[in-house]
C-alpha cells in the first residue's frame, strides 16, 4: 500500500500541496494541504482509485484492488458537492472545492477525507 500513498503525494505536489506524513497506531497517514481551494474529484471505480484536479488538469489513478475503502468530504461552502454511492459501495464518487486531503491505511482499510478550511 506504500506505492498508493506515494502516488497520492505525488498528486499532492503536482497540485501545489504541502505534504505532511504521520505513522502511529498502525495507520499510516498523507495529508496534503493546498494554498487555495480547488476543484477535486475522487472516483472509486471496482478498486481503482482516480484523483483529478479540475484546475490543473492533473489526474493520478491507482489500483487498490479489494482492500476496504471509505470517503468522506465535508460539505464545502459555495461550492458544488457530489455523492453517490452506486452497487452496494463499488462505485463512489465525490466533486467539489477542497484545499484540505488526508488519506490514510490500516491493515487493508484505505480511508479518504477532504474538506475545505
Amino acid at each position: 500500500m506504500s506505492e498508493v500513498l506515494e502516488r497520492v503525494k505525488a498528486f499532492c505536489k503536482r497540485i501545489g500541496g504541502k505534504i505532511t506524513e504521520l505513522e502511529a497506531s498502525g495507520y499510516k497517514v498523507v495529508s496534503c494541504i493546498l494554498p487555495v481551494a480547488k476543484r477535486i474529484s475522487v472516483m472509486n471505480l471496482s478498486g481503482t482509485i482516480r484523483l483529478s484536479s479540475e484546475d490543473d488538469g492533473v489526474t493520478e489513478e491507482f489500483e487498490v484492488g479489494k482492500v476496504g475503502f471509505n470517503i468522506a468530504a465535508r460539505e464545502p461552502k459555495h461550492s458544488i458537492f457530489e455523492k453517490a454511492l452506486e452497487d452496494w459501495g463499488f462505485s463512489s464518487f465525490v466533486l467539489g472545492d477542497f484545499n484540505r486531503m488526508r488519506v490514510s491505511y490500516k491493515e487493508g482499510e484505505l480511508k479518504v477525507s477532504l474538506w475545505r478550511e
